[in-house]
């Protein structure tokens, strides 16, 4: 996932976007959510999203950006997997997954930060 921060205020500022734990809710009466996994990393690029490597739970804290200067972007990239421990029974199930997003301005002056 690209975020951005794009704006038309005049002055410069930096920003941090943080993602909270995901939310996995069932869908249909299902039982599918006790056995999903997320995790994150955060990256320079979209490519880097296709290694393996780096994924990790997302903490009460919540994943947290790099500074994210006017005009540029960050990318988070996510994981979604099974518990190794998932029955056969859950084959075909769905479930929703919300990730809360915040954008935090870090710093805004007149003259920049």
């Amino acid at each position: 996932m690209l975020v951005t921060n794009n704006t038309n205020a005049g002055g410069q500022f930096n920003t941090a976007i943080t993602v909270g734990q995901a939310t996995v809710a069932n869908t249909g009466g299902g039982t599918l959510a006790s056995y999903i996994i997320v995790n994150a990393k955060t990256a320079a690029s979209s490519a880097e999203c296709g290694s393996g490597t780096g994924y990790a739970p997302i903490g009460t804290a919540g994943l947290v950006s790099p500074t994210v200067a006017k005009g540029g972007s960050t990318v988070f990239c996510f994981q979604v997997s099974l518990t190794s421990g998932a029955p056969s029974t859950v084959k075909g199930q769905a479930v929703n997954i919300s990730l809360p997003l915040t954008a935090r301005q870090l710093c805004g002056v007149p003259s920049g930060c």
